[in-house]
């Protein structure tokens, strides 16, 4: 175990301990999760990315190993432990802190409507459906035209509501070796290309 994964360990079990609704797994994202959904954001546009609920950064750590360049990262972390995490451990990417049903308010002005892909590894299915719908109408206001929202969660069915949320989804494939197994979906609004 690397020295930043075994600090982020610590740091995870911090937050998670002061407050297991809000960090809502058992133990960080697990590298072929990240990997996959690294592996989901195309590398050929040169928008910015926007990772939402990144903890310990597992994720953020697979972005950048994928080729997407850290100046064109954005990340933002509610828990102030983890958010410190981030930004002492990855200087070369944006590091915000708050609420992601505010992160149209959150980042630049200029970026809104402009980021190409949203990767979260927020709890949703956790979440009620208001806070759920804030999240996901703050993230389109974001996301560019025919850009996506990719979400994992544990249970093999989607962690959001979709069809209610005028949402299409894909689910883009599970590792089983992740602890608990997880799902990746992909979510797009229709309209929007």
């Amino acid at each position: 175990m690397t020295t930043r994964s075994s600090d982020g360990l610590r740091v995870f079990l911090r937050a998670m301990m002061a407050n297991p609704k809000r960090v809502g797994a058992v133990l960080p994202s697990g590298a072929p999760l990240a990997r996959l959904m690294a592996s989901h954001v195309p590398l050929n546009d040169d928008g910015p990315v926007l990772e939402i609920g990144a903890g310990t950064g597992v994720v953020t750590a697979a972005l950048i190993d994928a080729g997407l360049p850290p100046e064109r990262l954005f990340v933002l972390e509610l828990d102030a432990r983890l958010h410190r995490f981030l930004r002492d451990n990855f200087p070369g990417a944006t590091v915000l802190r708050g609420d992601a049903a505010r992160m149209h308010r959150l980042v630049p002005p200029h970026l809104v409507g402009k980021v190409s892909n949203i990767v979260s590894s927020l709890p949703l299915r956790a979440m009620d459906k208001a806070t759920q719908r804030a999240i996901v109408d703050s993230a389109f206001e974001v996301l560019k035209p025919g850009g996506s929202l990719i979400q994992y969660t544990y249970p093999p069915l989607s962690p959001l509501p979709h069809r209610a949320f005028g949402l299409k989804a894909q689910r883009l494939g599970r590792i089983w070796l992740n602890v608990p197994p997880a799902a990746v979906w992909r979510f797009t609004k229709p309209g929007r290309a």
